[in-house]
């Protein structure tokens, strides 16, 4: 059976950091399992954007800390890199506490941009606009990666745990491209799942930062929670799946882990699945409200889309002008005027990678009508669920 741990922890002091990820990975049977002496390996956190630790947007360096030391404890060669939709990846470094980290530890921290980009052939999905998928070459120029993914739910694809965070490896502003040209999240999917393929060959493990994590409308202006809980396995799907059944998400009903599942890249039986360590449940795990969108029929959503919808708009007195919005927009469809910015709706595709990039939460998400009378009868219905619970 496929293992994956889970085990807890509650904080991000170091000493304790340090003992609940190797209680996690030795769950698993120890480090030494998924890597030797003397390789290099690189770590791929969640560098989202460049988002102070506190905001729980990104991997927390103390976390990276711990796994650095585990390894170097064991005579391998970390490095740490990701693919910050940016220009300024320097920047993301020092913010995240990344430069910090590599600086103190004495490891490389590597930019994508100092690297080839090379192009594969889709393999698992035929797409009518993309012919090629571009990757970094740090990947063969290493000899494994441990992914170390953040916790969090996400307004295109529901959540973002181990599958989604290997995006990262594809350079910059190329995937503002593929959102151009994949704006449908089920092809977007289709497009995680071909990452997947081509990078689990190198993918040793995946350790998730899952103590402080974000649900709602994540994945950067979502509502800060603590969870307390670390999760590792060399199988990111089935530690997917996992999480997903301890949020209360039916994985199922996750096109991700459906697309997973048809291609036969990991397990999402739960049942194959053997879960060791805590075996907890993450209560009240709220959703983004984009994520009804995973329950419409293909052949019904064309139709069904045009009364359920969600776009980005801008919250002015929040808005402090950084223009990063327009350098990631894929559209192009955002503008500053005067003394605002502003998104024109008509040609906006609502891949939310503005909402993403933005550090000061300026651009919320606006819905339907009919989306805000359906979460208005969801509501309704909670609350009185919860006032008979409480009478009992």
């Amino acid at each position: 059976m496929i293992k994956v741990s889970i085990t807890k922890c509650n904080n991000y002091n170091i000493d304790n950091l340090t003992d609940s990820i190797s209680q996690c990975i030795n769950n698993l049977g120890g480090i030494l399992n998924y890597v030797q002496p003397q390789e290099t390996i690189l770590l791929k956190p969640n560098l989202l954007s460049d988002h102070t630790p506190d905001r729980a947007v990104t991997t927390h360096p103390e976390f990276v800390r711990a796994i650095v030391k585990l390894l170097k404890n064991n005579k391998v060669t970390p490095i740490i890199c990701d693919g910050p939709s940016t220009i300024n990846v320097e920047k993301v470094y020092q913010t995240t506490g990344m430069e910090k980290i590599a600086r103190e530890e004495n490891i490389k921290l590597v930019n994508l941009s100092d690297y080839k980009i090379n192009e594969y052939i889709p393999q698992k999905f035929v797409f009518s606009n993309i012919s090629k998928i571009y990757i970094s070459d740090i990947i063969n120029q290493v000899d494994g990666i441990i992914s170390l993914p953040k916790l969090k739910s996400h307004s295109l694809v529901t959540v973002t745990f181990g599958i989604k965070n290997l995006y990262g490896l594809v350079p910059g502003l190329i995937k503002s491209d593929y959102h151009r040209f994949l704006h449908n999240p089920v092809n977007f999917v289709k497009l995680l799942v071909e990452i997947l393929y081509i990078i689990k060959p190198k993918l040793r493990l995946t350790v998730i930062d899952g103590i402080v994590g974000m649900d709602k409308e994540g994945p950067a202006n979502g509502r800060v929670r603590n969870i307390g809980i670390i999760g590792a396995s060399e199988d990111t799907v089935a530690l997917d799946t996992v999480l997903c059944s301890m949020i209360n998400l039916n994985p199922d009903t996750v096109p991700l882990l459906r697309f997973c599942k048809e291609k036969n890249l990991g397990e999402t039986d739960y049942k194959n699945i053997d879960v060791l360590g805590n075996k907890v449940k993450i209560e009240n795990f709220i959703l983004p409200q984009t994520h009804i969108t995973n329950y419409i029929p293909e052949f019904t959503a064309k139709f069904l889309l045009r009364f359920i919808w969600w776009k980005p708009v801008i919250v002015n007195k929040k808005c402090m002008k950084c223009l990063k919005c327009i350098e990631i927009c894929p559209q192009k469809t955002i503008k500053k005027e005067s003394k605002k910015v502003k998104i024109y709706q008509k040609n906006c595709i609502s891949c939310f990678c503005c909402n993403e990039i933005c550090p000061y939460g300026a651009i919320k998400i606006k819905f339907s009508p009919l989306m805000n009378l359906y979460y208005f009868f969801v509501s309704i219905k909670n609350k009185i669920k919860n006032f008979l619970g409480k009478k009992h």
